[in-house]
């Protein structure tokens, strides 16, 4: 299991839904997933240009 995962901060994958406009769930996810510790790995939001991939093994 990986130690650190990072998702993008920009959230370009985020689309509004009837309760709430996509800048406020990327908000809400960059706010909230970086707190989170009952899910093992420690998760950070990271600007979407600088998030480096390490090829499969």
């Amino acid at each position: 299991m990986p130690r650190r995962t990072t998702h993008g901060a920009s959230g370009g994958e985020s689309a509004a839904r009837p309760h709430a406009n996509a800048a406020l769930i990327r908000a809400h996810h960059n706010a909230t997933l970086s707190t989170l510790g009952s899910f093992g790995p420690k998760i950070s939001a990271g600007r979407t240009g600088e998030i480096a991939f390490e090829p499969a093994a």
